[in-house]
């Protein structure tokens, strides 16, 4: 991640083989003028996806942060798809996305629009949602993350807010074998934060 206020900032790849780097390739190359950040990747075999949070191009061009959304973009082993926008019903966009890959290859996505939300691609719904990945009562998810264990159960750690309360740490694990989407596939949110009257945020 690069780039200064008003100047456009960029999220770039490289790839290291041995000795070997890359030429940065920047991702957000269909809008110069919004800062791009908070970046994510994952890969598996030759397929490499990586999501970020820029702007909304020929949205509030005077503004460097912009439209605050989310994006991802894929590399299949030879070139890269298009960005596209992380969005789905009922909201417009998804902020500070992130995404990881699990051994059967699908790829699993969180982001934040107030509670932290959750989508796999691809999907067995034939209209596939993104759904509540926060307990229905909580808000204010600020960010969260991913992490794949050796025996392919998948982790996700998040922040979330109570009415009335600070922000503390949750944690909920998807089992190995799991053969649906659904939400209810998770296991419940456990408070891994102490409940110490000081917000605790991006895990």
């Amino acid at each position: 991640q690069t780039g200064g206020l008003w100047d456009g900032g960029g999220v770039y790849v490289v790839s290291i083989k041995g000795n070997e780097t890359s030429q940065p390739t920047r991702l957000n190359d269909n809008d110069p003028y919004h800062i791009a950040f908070f970046p994510s990747i994952t890969a598996r075999g030759n397929s490499v996806t990586v999501a970020w949070e820029g702007g909304q191009p020929e949205v509030d061009l005077k503004n460097a942060w912009g439209t605050e959304v989310g994006w991802m973009r894929t590399f299949n082993g030879a070139s890269w798809n298009e960005p596209v926008l992380v969005k789905g019903e009922p909201f417009k966009n998804l902020g500070l996305p992130k995404v990881v890959y699990d051994r059967d290859g699908r790829l699993h996505l969180t982001g934040t629009k107030g509670p932290r939300y959750y989508r796999r691609f691809p999907s067995g719904d034939s209209k596939p949602k993104y759904q509540w990945l926060t307990p229905e009562w909580m808000y204010h998810s600020r960010g969260g993350s991913f992490y794949l264990d050796q025996k392919n159960n998948l982790w996700t750690v998040f922040d979330g807010q109570n009415s009335g309360t600070t922000n503390e740490i949750y944690c909920r694990m998807l089992p190995s074998g799991s053969t649906g989407d659904a939400i209810t596939e998770w296991t419940k949110a456990l408070r891994i934060s102490e409940d110490d009257k000081r917000p605790s945020i991006y895990p």
